[in-house]
């Protein structure tokens, strides 16, 4: 009569067994959670975010809230230029394709973290310099038979871009960033980031009006002082936006 071994063919160990964890479908339904609640909140703050800044710059009718519209705006455009969707359709297959090797894909993701990151500053440096050009090919000048950008209003909308493009820098290390974490299934600081980045904004922009006041007193061109000439910010863009009798500056506002 033959014996049966009690861990073998018939009876498998536990701890050698290799089947699918019965949590997993748990796990993919608690990111799927994480996702939609850091979405909403997301969106729900940035919303809260807009109200805000309309009520520190105003809104219809504000010529400097058009004129931090157009510089807050050339950040976006060019990162969507230069980066928009080539991570994504890119970056996410190589780094999973490269995780099949021996170190997890580690050393990929570094080279490429460290290539993306030079050339991000490259990007955001020349779009600085250029500022001037950029708020001339986006804002329209006025004419003597229409409406548009006077000389003064293009003067503070550079001067506000010496603010706003350096965010090319961030947009595109948040995203590579990103795409890294989502390749490896980590979508929490991916979903929750623009959740910190409103609650900053908001929190900025509360301080700046008790500061300066309202929409009632930030509305005109000629509440804000571009230091200097209209080429003053194109030398010294970290002092270009002092108010009136006010030694400190102001800034932009965050994007």
């Amino acid at each position: 009569m033959s014996t049966v071994d009690p861990v073998g063919a018939e009876n498998p160990d536990p701890a050698l067994s290799t089947d699918v964890p019965a949590a997993a479908p748990r796990s993919l339904g608690r990111a799927s959670a994480l996702l939609a609640g850091g979405t909403i909140v997301s969106r729900v703050l940035g919303f809260a975010k807009t109200a805000v800044l309309a009520a520190a710059i105003g809104q219809t009718g504000s010529r400097a809230a058009d004129a931090f519209s157009v510089s807050n705006q050339l950040p976006n455009n060019i990162y969507a230029l230069v980066a928009g969707g080539l991570l994504s359709a890119v970056l996410v297959p190589q780094i999973v394709k490269a995780a099949k090797g021996a170190d997890g894909g580690q050393r990929y993701i570094n080279k490429v973290v460290t290539l993306g990151t030079v050339v991000f500053v490259v990007v955001s440096l020349i779009a600085t310099l250029v500022a001037p050009f950029l708020v001339h090919v986006y804002a329209q000048a006025a004419t003597k038979d229409g409406p548009g950008f006077t000389p003064e209003a293009i003067a503070l909308a550079t001067a506000f871009a010496y603010w706003c493009l350096p965010q090319i820098f961030f947009y595109a290390v948040y995203s590579l960033l990103s795409e890294v974490l989502n390749a490896r299934q980590i979508f929490g600081p991916f979903t929750w980031a623009p959740v910190l980045n409103n609650i900053v904004s908001i929190i900025g922009l509360v301080v700046f009006m008790v500061l300066f006041g309202g929409a009632g007193e930030n509305s005109l061109v000629a509440d804000w002082t571009p230091a200097g000439s209209s080429s003053w910010p194109a030398r010294r863009p970290s002092a270009s936006l002092l108010r009136p009798g006010s030694s400190c500056c102001s800034g932009g506002g965050p994007a």
